[in-house]
């Protein structure tokens, strides 16, 4: 889910790493890693977490009011010790200079480099109900704002948002791992019509705004342990909102 900072500070949440049980009550609390970091004072700020047991029902009443998105919901049935991933997205034609010999014009070639929402996980069962989860999600977007141009190519830069964790969680338990925030500014021009339009002068006859807008991608995993001959558990969903309109323009993505 991407939700607004503003909206979740009006709910009074601070994000973290929590496991809740199968009736969304909080259980244990994990600590919130990436990677291996070197001990830093403060570094992120995200390990602190308040009383969660009212939070499904705000989340919902956000997402219904379309103050949050959800990005996506999949359902993945994988054995035990082995990987699942998934991607929603598509992916972008990035044009690679091929090596030049001597005497010889250079050659370009297309790659693609894969965009959107991708999910990788490793369960590994540890008793009769527990299990340990690694899980890698990512959320990456286009970033035209930091093109290149390259041979009459414009190349967008990819903003991603990324994090990597391993923790022990019980058959049914839901973990929310947050704290992977992207900030944006926009500026707002407001003139007067014509007297605006006016060179040096019609700066006299406007008006500039900085918007800043913060949104947190929020993870909500909730693992399952299938026996044999038994048929997976479905898992609630989330309410669902109108899909945004598409974007007009040229598209040279393929879906994937």
């Amino acid at each position: 889910m991407d939700i607004n900072r503003n909206d979740i500070k009006d709910i009074g949440v601070d994000w973290g790493s929590v496991i809740f049980d199968k009736n969304g009550n909080p259980s244990v609390e994990q600590p919130f890693i990436i990677g291996e970091l070197s001990p830093q004072p403060n570094l992120f700020d995200v390990g602190r977490i308040q009383r969660l047991q009212p939070l499904g029902a705000r989340i919902q009443a956000l997402i219904t009011q379309n103050r949050a998105r959800v990005l996506s919901e999949p359902n993945l049935l994988v054995l035990d010790g082995r990987e699942a991933s998934m991607l929603v997205g598509g992916e972008i034609p990035i044009p690679v200079v091929q090596s030049i010999q001597t005497g010889t014009a250079a050659s370009i070639s297309v790659e693609y480099k894969e965009f959107g929402v991708r999910l990788k996980m490793i369960p590994a069962i540890t008793d009769a109900n527990r299990l340990q989860l690694r899980i890698m999600p990512e959320v990456s977007s286009l970033d035209y704002a930091n093109a290149v141009v390259f041979s009459g190519f414009v190349i967008p830069a990819l903003s991603s948002r990324r994090t990597e964790t391993t923790v022990n969680i019980g058959d049914g338990q839901s973990l929310i791992i947050g704290g992977l925030i992207s900030r944006t500014t926009s500026q707002l021009i407001k003139k007067i019509p014509i007297l605006g339009d006016i060179p040096i002068l019609g700066e006299l006859f406007k008006s500039r705004h900085y918007v800043t807008g913060e949104t947190e991608l929020v993870i909500v995993v909730t693992p399952y342990i299938v026996r044999p001959g038994a048929t997976p558990p479905v898992p609630p969903s989330l309410p669902q909102v109108p899909p945004e309109p598409a974007a007009s323009g040229n598209n040279n993505t393929k879906g994937g």
